[in-house]
């Protein structure tokens, strides 16, 4: 459980709910109300809760919901028909397309979800890599009817990519945690992430989005002497970036190249781009990947 109330690993969320969660999106769609960045801003820490608490509940209270969501300012929120609850007795032919290489849900399955779950698959429903990982946090609660439906896969998809060829003096002081103690790969991973969360400011075909979930990992091949970057970058709506992913893996490339240098006066970045590939090692699974629901 990261908080108090339904919120997925995948979603970043801060403890200051610095972005609107897929349950407070659930609560404020409903009564057709989307705030703009500067709306949600605006809202005290307590208003925020209220409405992620209000949007994961089984059956939504309306009434209290537009109360709440009275007290944004009016300049600060768009007007758009109330979005009616995911259908739960037929499976959108959206979730069934983006489900169709991942798992294929029964239609008892699908009736039997929590309805902030059918939300979240049916919001995700365009972005193949959060559909799983929500999927898989579903699948890693005991004594939920989908446990276990992920045990054993592995996702493939659009990833950006980006290798950084590397000595092999290099890669083992890397592997021997001798440079900069250690935090190398970390400090350079946290160079990525930051550079996608402020690819907004700097490329103009996103100019005015929101980042949301940001992944960013790296493997390593000692026989190929080189260091894979593999970037998902999404915005807040679920929306797949591939220019900020690219942003990410290149910075933290970048950022390593730079830290190894030293040992490695050769070291360089070759062949960014967009693969359609496995993503690298396990997928989240560990004591943060956990999703509550009321029941």
């Amino acid at each position: 459980m990261r908080l108090g109330y339904a919120v997925f690993a995948f979603e970043e969320m801060d403890e200051a709910l610095s972005r609107p969660p897929l349950a407070a999106v659930r609560a404020l769609q409903a009564v057709g109300i989307v705030p703009k960045a500067e709306g949600w801003a605006s809202m005290p820490h307590a208003m925020r809760l209220s409405l992620a608490t209000h949007g994961s509940q089984y059956v939504l209270d309306l009434p209290t919901i537009q109360s709440v969501a009275a007290q944004i300012p009016p300049r600060f929120v768009q007007l758009v028909g109330a979005r009616r609850e995911v259908e739960a007795r037929n499976i959108p032919s959206r979730v069934v397309s983006a489900m169709a290489g991942i798992h294929r849900l029964t239609e008892a399955q699908w009736q039997a979800l929590h309805p902030f779950e059918r939300f979240t698959l049916d919001t995700l429903s365009a972005n193949a890599r959060l559909i799983w990982r929500a999927l898989d946090e579903m699948a890693r609660l005991p004594g939920h009817m989908l446990f276990g439906i992920t045990k054993g896969q592995q996702w493939i998809g659009q990833l950006a990519r980006c290798e950084l060829l590397v000595s092999s003096k290099a890669l083992s002081a890397l592997a021997a945690k001798q440079v900069l103690e250690g935090r190398a790969l970390d400090l350079a991973r946290a160079t990525g992430r930051r550079a996608a969360r402020r690819s907004p400011e700097l490329l103009d075909a996103i100019a005015g989005r929101t980042v949301g979930p940001v992944e960013l990992e790296s493997t390593a091949n000692v026989a190929k002497g080189e260091i894979v970057w593999q970037a998902h970058v999404s915005a807040d709506d679920g929306e797949f970036l591939p220019d900020a992913s690219l942003l990410a893996v290149t910075s933290a490339a970048t950022a390593l190249c730079g830290m190894l240098r030293g040992l490695d006066p050769g070291v360089r970045l070759v062949g960014a781009a967009m693969r359609e590939e496995p993503w690298p090692g396990n997928e989240a699974g560990d004591e943060q990947t956990k999703i509550f629901v009321p029941r």
